[in-house]
């Protein structure tokens, strides 16, 4: 995360080129906080993170108070949230960040004409809306930012990888509501789904995944020249949390903490991941935990060719190969790695083509309070 808590690091751009979330996955996150349930709920966990035997939460009454969105970034995954809690707190590390971050000016559904067109699509006329206020702090310490047991819900979108759960796990569970749900989810590499994958997938991973990562095509077209790698710049073991969709993140009884009854707090029977993807990038998951796209739970984002770039350049791994080898476009006769990746990309795709259609695959994890 020091990427993005650079002072030279675009937040703006961050704001205006990342996807937003949809609103199905709120409804997920919804759902399951009123019902322990989610719609895609198989009653099965993957062998390796079967809950251990402990006890089942008790009756309390979900509410809608208050909710915290830990490594919030500029608040594009904390708005959502507003139409359904009275009050929604950011988290954010980066000054950097929670200066950019989205404000509403008013409660009042006028002032959502502030918001990206993607994030309105959250929100219906005449809807009342919570308040929203972003803290400069970490996600590891959200405890000492609120009231003991008063949180409802506590969310962390492309954050849950960064951070430190043998601190983390103690502080959400003294801030955690009874009947409180905590939700996490991130997506990982982008795909083109309008086009064959045989020519776009390769030249993606080659450019985005990590060498050690990738398949014998990918880094061949590497060897070849093809394209420059700036996977490898991607902090770690953060990005391979990420891709491998969360899986490596523990539940709070995995800890070596058994000394802390907080941990205590959270109901085992109910924790649950979900993959949102045809396929799964970790062999371990059983099928039945994968939901089919076919069922609409993707999220995807389309933009133009120079969209394409923007968003390129707000991933860590591009600013930091910039960082470190600032030469790079003078070097390549002012092309720097983005636009030689776009040149290449180009070259596979119809020449007509002027809208592309990103499309990312969704993991998420959830868990309830008792």
């Amino acid at each position: 995360m020091a990427t993005f808590s650079k002072s030279t690091f675009d937040a703006a751009s961050y704001l205006a080129f990342r996807p937003s979330y949809p609103r199905w996955l709120y409804e997920e996150v919804l759902t399951f906080h009123r019902n322990g349930l989610t719609s895609t709920s198989t009653g099965s966990s993957s062998p390796s993170t079967t809950p251990a035997p402990g006890p089942t939460r008790n009756n309390s009454t979900p509410q809608f108070r208050s909710a915290w969105d830990l490594g919030c970034g500029p608040g594009i995954s904390s708005l959502p949230l507003l139409p359904h809690f009275s009050s929604v707190h950011g988290l954010e590390p980066s000054a950097n960040m929670v200066s950019n971050a989205l404000r509403l000016t008013s409660s009042h559904p006028s002032s959502l004409e502030v918001l990206p067109q993607a994030l309105r699509s959250h929100f219906v006329d005449n809807q009342k809306l919570g308040r929203i206020a972003y803290v400069q702090g970490n996600a590891e310490e959200l405890d000492q930012h609120c009231p003991p047991q008063s949180v409802d819900l506590i969310i962390a979108a492309q954050a849950a990888h960064w951070f430190t759960y043998d601190r983390l796990w103690p502080s959400l569970s003294r801030a955690i509501a009874p009947g409180g749900t905590l939700a996490f989810w991130c997506y990982a590499e982008f795909g083109l789904p309008d086009f064959p994958t045989h020519l776009t997938a390769p030249l993606i991973s080659a450019f985005m995944t990590d060498p050690e990562r990738m398949g014998n095509e990918a880094k061949q077209m590497i060897e070849d020249g093809q394209v420059t790698n700036v996977g490898a710049y991607f902090e770690k073991p953060g990005r391979t949390i990420l891709e491998r969709g969360l899986v490596d993140v523990p539940w709070p009884w995995q800890l070596n903490k058994k000394d802390d009854p907080a941990l205590e707090r959270w109901d085992q029977t109910s924790a649950t991941r979900t993959m949102y993807s045809v396929s799964s990038p970790n062999p371990e998951w059983p099928p039945i935990n994968n939901a089919s796209q076919a069922a609409g739970r993707v999220m995807d984002l389309v933009v133009t060719w120079e969209g394409l770039e923007r968003y390129l350049r707000t991933a860590s791994a591009v600013n930091n190969f910039l960082h470190q080898h600032p030469n790079d476009a003078a070097q390549h006769g002012g092309r720097d790695v983005v636009h030689r990746f776009v040149d290449r990309l180009k070259e596979r795709i119809p020449r007509e083509t002027e809208k592309l259609r990103l499309q990312w695959p969704l993991s998420l994890m959830m868990i309830k309070a008792r």
